[in-house]
């Protein structure tokens, strides 16, 4: 059985703001609908194979990350419950020492 998928707030916002970028900024529809659906389909992974990304020992409890093009999707998994939480997902580029977790 598939775990359920969560995406908190801020991996909302956060994937909002990728796509926004490309649309905005490099103007290019096509390029935000390429990245923004391979996060999507990244973060489907997850269902099947929650433990596929190696763990990220920062934040609260303990964190794995899997990575599509230069962003890392930070998830937490609750085994007991069969959930995936979508903490963060963050540009690769960004400043680690600026990377909340919760």
């Amino acid at each position: 059985m598939d775990f359920k998928l969560i995406w908190t707030n801020r991996a909302i916002s956060d994937l909002a703001e990728i796509v926004r970028y490309y649309v905005e900024v490099e103007q290019s529809r096509e390029a935000a609908r390429k990245v923004g659906t391979s996060i999507l389909d990244r973060v489907e992974l997850l269902r099947t194979f929650p433990d596929i990304g190696p763990r990220y020992p920062r934040g609260h409890g303990i964190h794995r990350q899997v990575l599509c093009f230069t962003y890392r999707i930070f998830y937490r998994v609750d085994h007991e419950a069969r959930i995936v939480y979508i903490a963060r997902v963050w540009q690769g580029s960004q400043d680690p020492a600026r990377l909340e977790l919760q």
